[in-house]
């Protein structure tokens, strides 16, 4: 090797030194960036070190869990993204990820495989385990471009089979205190079970859930069920589900899709497909007497939903309650069994509306419809096509005033394009 080569090498070498050294420095005074495993063998042992505002750097590999954020708003990611980068509990009866001391929006999970979970085991004795995959707990951290898989949350409590919580991802605010606002975007959660929200249970926080495929999700033997999804008792604020894939998720009881029990909720531009269960298949809003809640839900598609025990009433939607006020706008609700929308008239919600809506059977309403909405390859819905035919009489059958400035379909397109917007 030439003088000048060898030193053209060594002050490479030199920077490239200098650069790995430099991501343990400050990028904001008091913020350092630490590197699993070049500096830390394991993520908890570099959450240890950590202080908040720090980011921790993950090399692609299979890293064992559980962990814990320990309070800390820091940024725990991996850098080549989940495919990659896996943080497995291998099967202990743990939650794989947990953020139960008061983290805030600073505290965010990125780009991970979160798989083999069992649950955290509460401390009362008629519940059993929690949050398969990640339990959060009177905590807002920000959970995104993550996929969740292979967890459960089924194990009972000491006195029976308990009201265990969340395969996937369960998100918990304690009574009494103001509901926690974590967020879970752009993620996957699949393959999960629990015998409550077998992808996600939602309980007592007002959670924003966004840009998610939810898919083959089980709720079993639960007394709440929702296979995909399950809010309940939210009764300050507001949770929100948008732009989701709410699919082929099933439960044992009741709802294999997305259940609202108890809570307020606003639904909006998702697919809620495929879905099965013994009743209220797709979608069920059910509110006790004593509360009130509000529900609203746009350009949602509610299709294809099977409820499959011999007295099930219906498989698309369903609402009671009398303390539950509903509204319906610019969705498709049509192809579910047995039947398409029912409200329990044993329990008559406050207030129930449907307008601008293709529904089976038909349902009073402005601008509603009864009809085809011709879907793109209707032969092959269950492999997955619900976008609209090009002389599909939902296209610029919805109103305007029901969709938010800027908004896009799941294609990325605009909601409002030429006239008005579609349906779903």
């Amino acid at each position: 090797m030439s003088t000048r080569r060898s030193t053209i090498f060594g002050m490479t070498c030199l920077l490239l030194m200098a650069f790995l050294a430099g991501l343990t420095t400050s990028l904001v005074s008091g913020q350092q960036v630490l590197l699993v495993p070049a500096q830390y063998p394991d993520i908890q042992a570099a959450i240890t070190a950590s202080v908040s505002g720090d980011t921790i750097l993950v090399s692609p590999g299979i890293y064992l869990g559980p962990i814990d954020y320990l309070g800390k708003n820091i940024l725990v990611k991996g850098m080549n993204g989940p495919q990659v980068t896996t943080i497995d509990a291998a099967g202990q009866q743990a939650s794989v990820v947990s953020m139960i001391s008061g983290e805030g929006p600073g505290a965010v999970l990125d780009g991970f495989t979160v798989q083999g979970g069992l649950g955290t085991m509460v401390g009362y004795s008629f519940v059993g385990s929690m949050g398969g995959g990640i339990n959060v707990e009177n905590s807002s951290p920000i959970i995104q471009n993550c996929i969740v898989q292979g967890n459960t949350a089924l194990t009972p409590g000491l006195f029976g089979s308990g009201s265990s919580l969340g395969g996937g991802i369960r998100c918990y605010t304690t009574s009494g205190l103001m509901p926690a606002t974590p967020v879970i975007r752009d993620c996957v959660v699949r393959n999960n079970i629990g015998r409550n929200g077998g992808g996600i249970a939602i309980d007592r926080s007002n959670a924003l859930i966004e840009r998610c495929v939810i898919e083959q999700n089980e709720s079993r033997y639960g007394a709440f069920g929702g296979g995909g999804v399950i809010v309940g008792g939210v009764l300050a604020g507001i949770s929100t589900i948008r732009a989701c894939s709410i699919r082929y998720n099933s439960a044992t009881g009741t709802c294999g899709g997305l259940r609202i029990l108890t809570a307020s909720a606003m639904i909006d531009n998702n697919f809620i497909c495929d879905n099965y269960a013994a009743s209220h298949a797709g979608l069920s809003i059910e509110t006790g007497l004593s509360y009130q809640t509000n529900v609203t839900i746009s350009n949602c598609t509610i299709s294809t939903n099977d409820s499959y025990h011999p007295s099930a009433l219906v498989g698309g939607f369903t609402i009671g309650g009398s303390g539950a006020t509903t509204q319906v706008t610019n969705s498709i609700i049509r192809g579910n069994f047995p039947t398409d929308v029912y409200a329990d008239p044993n329990y008559p919600p406050a207030s129930f509306t449907v307008d601008h809506s293709n529904i089976g059977g038909g349902w009073p309403g402005v601008g509603n419809i009864d009809a085809d909405p011709k879907f793109v390859d209707p032969a092959n819905l269950f492999g997955g096509a619900y976008r609209l035919d090009s002389g599909s009489p939902c296209i610029d059958a919805g109103t305007n005033g029901a969709v938010t400035a800027g908004a896009v379909d799941f294609e990325g397109d605009p909601r409002i394009f030429d006239r008005a917007v579609d349906l779903a």
